[in-house]
């Protein structure tokens, strides 16, 4: 897709654009989730659509966050669902000291997404001197990496959440 999209910005190829705005650094990120159309819980997409757009702008060196939320629901989507997930959401980004500041929503027919489609875009603040961060540019041998979390538990849980596993059994 990038090279349809070929910038200075994009090719750089790291969790959140690095944008100079006058005089102020901002990192910019957007991420995207499924309901799903297997078990579904609305906490868990929830949490996983703020901490994932927190987590882009933390691992480029931002603070100061702000998100935009956008949701694409299937028609007859459950609104105790969606009351969860909005809630959820809104939790999760208070615990990271996130406001939620625009959103937008768009309602399909049935058949047209699979429950729920949940995108959020975040905005961070970056201190110029941290610019590199997010590239690796300036990572040598002998550097430490720091692992908060079990090593592949993200992409275990994204395998078993498109029930890639659930699809091999005898």
């Amino acid at each position: 897709m990038s090279k349809y999209f070929d910038n200075q910005i994009l090719n750089q190829l790291t969790d959140s654009a690095i944008l100079d705005i006058e005089k102020t650094v901002v990192a910019y990120t957007t991420d995207s989730l499924r309901g799903g159309s297997g078990v579904f819980s609305g906490r868990r997409h929830s949490k996983l659509a703020i901490c994932g757009t927190v987590n882009d702008l933390s691992v480029s060196g931002a603070y100061r966050y702000t998100s935009v939320s956008a949701f694409i629901i299937e028609e007859g989507f459950d609104f105790n669902d969606l009351r969860k997930i909005s809630e959820s959401m809104a939790a999760e980004a208070g615990k990271a000291g996130v406001k939620n500041c625009d959103g937008d929503t768009k309602v399909v027919s049935k058949g047209q997404c699979d429950k729920i489609f949940i995108t959020t875009t975040g905005i961070g603040i970056l201190n110029n001197e941290h610019r590199h961060i997010s590239t690796g540019s300036r990572i040598k041998p002998g550097d430490a990496i720091i692992i908060n979390g079990l090593y592949g538990d993200h992409g275990i849980a994204v395998l078993g959440a498109r029930e890639i596993f659930n699809s091999r059994r005898s």
